[in-house]
């Protein structure tokens, strides 16, 4: 006789858990696994040979290798972000990097890998939206500088966030 269990033990700690939560929460626990038993029955959802989520396919600038013998330069990067309930968010980025593929690895930290690739990056600041509320004169003079070798930073990175809701 083998000890292999088709269906493992559940977790104890998750198990109090719930149990602590009540009788409401783990109705929804049971509703969610029943419902997640009817998409794999229905075929629309095929899930993992190896029991994990597949991820979602990397962005081009996911897969490049920085080239280590192109100097670094400041990157600018906007983007902003609309969500009900939430409001605005509007994202600039500037920072020290090699090319446009670097400085968007770079900004996934902050943003994630969605908004990330959604950024209008470049090397000057012409065109951006709220550019002039981001960059004080004297930091687009600073950057101007590091750009042209002057006092430049080993590394370098300004991240503004505004935020706006008219609900």
């Amino acid at each position: 006789m083998s000890n292999r269990r088709d269906t493992p033990l559940p977790s104890e700690a998750a198990a109090r858990h719930l149990a602590e939560k009540g009788e409401g929460a783990i109705a929804e626990v049971a509703a969610i696994a029943e419902r997640a038993r009817g998409l794999v029955a229905s075929g629309s959802v095929n899930p993992a040979a190896d029991g994990h989520a597949s991820h979602p396919p990397p962005y081009s600038w996911e897969l490049t290798e920085r080239d280590v013998h192109v100097p670094k330069r400041i990157w600018l990067g906007y983007v902003d972000d609309y969500a009900t309930g939430e409001g605005l968010s509007v994202y600039f980025f500037a920072g020290l990097a090699r090319d446009e593929d670097e400085f968007s690895r770079s900004i996934t930290l902050e943003l994630g890998r969605e908004l990330a690739d959604k950024a209008e990056v470049r090397l000057d600041v012409g065109g951006f939206p709220f550019a002039s509320m981001f960059l004080s004169p004297s930091f687009a003079s600073s950057r101007d500088a590091f750009d042209r070798g002057e006092d430049r930073p080993a590394a370098m990175s300004f991240i503004a966030k505004y935020r706006a809701n008219y609900s």
